[in-house]
């Protein structure tokens, strides 16, 4: 095979224009929670799981989700009847944190954090220390889940959290379906059976392939492979980029000592031809802003998302401290930052000076630091 640092721009551009030409598969019948444009949303599923999770709920499903999260957790969920369960949306810690769902039973204090796709950029030490005195105090068991769609590094430090993979969350679902379906209002049921295959498309999403596409790597097997490997070599030096400018903030923060970005600092997210890092800002009084450098191969970007407020009291109030921002196309739930407008191949110091200053700006503006 070719050498990956090696590119033939003529043969990679007419290798891409074969590849445009193949017809994407089919697509099948959407379901509801696509209909309306939140299958990728975290808020959506919560709020679902939340809702099913509770035994007395108008779905009529009973404990049926419950007792499938504790079997896809191997926990005890054999218990005839719980008489007095809670279940509880962004609960806040002791440290001010959100909890996405908790629910308490006789014997249980369990804390679930949702993720479908984004990175585990949440407060889990504070979470699990709440659920520990909580359950301490009450004489019942902490438990603390991790709910994901996407697969988990290994070496990410999970705090004592459990990981469940939505995959095994189904299949539990699914066995126990059978014996709660006679008691179910059907609308409920039928919202249930949705998110499933909602879920499950999420995770099928770019695994099938056309078979003229799998035909054509067949083909062209050495060039594709090639191919793939120069987009390697790109998503390293996306990663490196984006590594030297959260030094320059590092540094900044160091110089200006107002601030520790230790306490910011939240880790990556990556995707297709991107690399972002990713800070945590308070903002708005008891909310916060998520904020990611993001570079791609066409340039760097600030990105917002809102915690624990919408988009509209972020934007009322960024706009009111005098921050220029706009929403981002095809993203309901996204800001950026205008006039931050770099070249990808723009010094990092400046980059990470720019992105300093914005923390620093919105932090004096919650009266987090002082100027």
């Amino acid at each position: 095979m070719a050498n990956p640092q090696t590119f033939d721009a003529d043969s990679t551009t007419k290798l891409l224009r074969e590849i445009s030409y193949i017809p994407l598969p089919l697509p099948t019948a959407p379901t509801l929670l696509e209909v309306l444009g939140v299958e990728r949303k975290e808020l959506a599923a919560s709020h679902l799981l939340a809702f099913f999770l509770a035994p007395d709920g108008p779905h009529g499903l009973e404990d049926l989700m419950l007792r499938s999260l504790l079997a896809a957790l191997n926990e005890d969920g054999d218990q005839s009847d719980w008489a007095d369960v809670s279940v509880r949306r962004e609960v806040v810690t002791d440290a001010g944190t959100l909890i996405d769902i908790l629910v308490e039973t006789d014997d249980l204090v369990l804390c679930i954090e949702n993720k479908l796709f984004a990175t585990v950029y949440n407060d889990l030490p504070s979470y699990s220390r709440y659920v520990s005195g909580k359950a301490q105090k009450q004489r019942r068991r902490p438990r603390c889940v991790l709910l994901h769609l996407e697969h988990l590094p290994q070496a990410e430090d999970l705090h004592s959290f459990h990981p469940v993979s939505y995959d095994d969350l189904l299949c539990q679902i699914e066995s126990g379906l059978g014996a709660r379906a006679s008691t179910a209002d059907p609308l409920f049921l039928t919202l249930l059976l949705d998110f499933v295959r909602t879920i499950r498309r999420l995770k099928e999403a770019g695994v099938a392939a056309a078979p003229e596409f799998i035909e054509y790597v067949r083909k062209h097997e050495k060039e594709v492979a090639h191919l793939l490997s120069l987009v390697e070599g790109l998503d390293g030096n996306l990663r490196r980029m984006v590594e030297e400018v959260h030094q320059a903030v590092d540094n900044y923060f160091a110089t200006d000592g107002r601030c520790r970005l230790a306490d910011l600092a939240k880790g990556h997210s990556s995707g297709q031809l991107y690399d972002s890092m990713l800070y945590r800002v308070p903002a708005n009084g008891d909310g916060a802003l998520l904020l990611g450098v993001r570079v791609r191969p066409s340039g760097w970007s600030l990105r917002i998302k809102p915690i624990s407020q919408t988009i509209e009291e972020a934007q009322i109030w960024l706009k009111t401290h005098k921050f220029e921002t706009e929403a981002i196309p095809d993203e309901a739930n996204r800001l950026r930052f205008r006039n931050f407008n770099f070249n990808p191949d723009a010094d990092p110091t400046e980059v990470g000076r720019a992105v300093a200053e914005r923390l620093l700006a919105i932090l004096r503006a919650n009266n987090s630091v002082k100027s």
